[in-house]
């Protein structure tokens, strides 16, 4: 990777991954402290993809390609976060969620780009959101130097409309639609 893109973006990718690594101990340590549960937080591996094709089809809301997914967040580059929310510890672990944020190319935004919870019943049912939210705030917190990330707006883009329900009664109302997309703004990004 130095020889092709330089020892700049090789650290930058570094950089990045030790973040991802640090949010996903943050949110679990969150889940932990806040409801006394047991939540590990893992990246997208090939283990989460295929536990994630156990999910039935026709009960599913979505039908994400999360292995599509997760080519696409490691080709955007470094500022990138998936999440897979596990749960049931110790005596059965199951993929309860998945979600994935990048940040936007001037820094703008951090947005949450895809997010499914298992269609099944699981011990986060009704968290995923709320979960995939933290991780998202806790990464927009360690990317930047701090006043810059103060700066960076956080939103949901491109929301599905079957699940605009869902946002609105986790509180997220703000919806925008512009020409090329369409995001629920959760805190806009202030101007400099």
């Amino acid at each position: 990777m130095e020889a092709v893109f330089g020892r700049g973006f090789a650290e930058t990718c570094r950089r990045y991954s030790n973040i991802r690594a640090d949010v996903r101990w943050l949110v679990s340590d969150a889940v932990l402290q806040e409801w006394r549960m047991r939540v590990e937080v893992r990246a997208i591996t090939e283990d989460v993809l295929r536990d994630s094709r156990t999910w039935a089809l026709d009960a599913r809301h979505v039908n994400w390609d999360w292995g599509h997914i997760k080519r696409k967040l490691d080709t955007y580059g470094p500022r990138t976060l998936d999440l897979a929310f596990y749960a049931g510890y110790p005596e059965r672990p199951q993929l309860c969620g998945i979600a994935a944020v990048q940040v936007s190319p001037h820094m703008r935004w951090v947005s949450l780009t895809h997010l499914e919870g298992a269609p099944h019943k699981h011990p986060l049912k009704g968290l995923i959101l709320p979960l995939a939210v933290l991780g998202m705030s806790l990464f927009r917190a360690q990317v930047s130097t701090e006043d810059k990330a103060r700066r960076m707006g956080r939103r949901i883009l491109n929301p599905l409309p079957d699940a605009l329900d869902c946002y609105s009664r986790n509180g997220y109302t703000d919806l925008v639609q512009e020409k090329k997309l369409s995001y629920i703004v959760i805190q806009p990004p202030v101007e400099a």
